[in-house]
């Protein structure tokens, strides 16, 4: 990989000097490193990304944000990721990924997944390092661009299709002990069949294990479409 490195007095600039090539995958980067007080400002640009893969499972990336060096109060940086076609997606083709460090803190406020049935937008989003636990805590919204579509892709039976909007939810998952928790889904319209039935779904499905693939997942939003959403 080829830099270009320009240091002034109080700043450094570095620039990929041309799109680079990595494993067929296309890679370029612009940044500035300000020195006084230390803030680094870095926009990246990644032709493709299995979000799964290299994210979601990536233990060298786990153990990057389990390290107590990224949560000090001095860290300031701003990166910005875009990534033009996120592979072996079946929801969302692309996406642009924010990622904060400040006063001791990691966010990915405003993230946003884009997909033909809708976008995800991270609302708010933490990393957390907690006794040794490394725990991502994020509020969603889900907007609804085609609900055919989105109703398609969940094989969602067309007596079934209510209008729906957008709807929000919580996630909490525990990268260390691989568990998560879905809580305070909520419709837009808000109309659903039983708020304690709807609490207890989640409950249960909020286990080590319940959803681990693709198909399980689908199962789980077509049951909640179907059991307890009443549009």
């Amino acid at each position: 990989i080829e830099t270009d490195i320009l240091v002034k007095k109080d700043s450094i600039k570095i620039k990929s000097s041309e799109v680079i090539n990595i494993k067929n995958n296309k890679l370029n980067y612009l940044g500035e490193i300000n020195l006084n007080p230390f803030h680094l400002d870095m926009n990246i640009e990644l032709d493709k990304l299995n979000f799964e893969k290299d994210i979601f499972n990536n233990n060298l990336l786990q153990n990057l944000f389990e390290l107590e060096q990224l949560y000090n109060v001095n860290l300031s940086s701003k990166i910005n990721l875009r990534i033009n076609n996120l592979i072996k997606n079946r929801l969302f083709n692309s996406s642009k990924i924010l990622i904060n460090f400040g006063n001791g803190t990691i966010n990915f406020n405003n993230t946003i997944f884009t997909g033909l049935s809708g976008n995800l937008n991270l609302i708010d989003g933490n990393m957390l390092n907690i006794k040794d636990n490394l725990i991502f805590n994020g509020n969603f919204v889900f907007d609804v661009l085609s609900r055919n579509e989105f109703y398609r892709i969940f094989q969602i039976g067309k007596k079934n299709r209510k209008k729906i909007e957008n709807f929000y939810f919580n996630i909490e998952y525990n990268f260390t002990k691989k568990e998560f928790k879905i809580r305070n889904l909520i419709f837009d319209p808000a109309n659903v069949k039983s708020e304690d039935e709807l609490s207890d779904f989640l409950d249960e499905n909020s286990q080590q294990g319940k959803i681990s693939n693709w198909i399980d997942f689908k199962n789980f939003v077509k049951k909640v479409f179907e059991n307890y959403y009443d549009g």
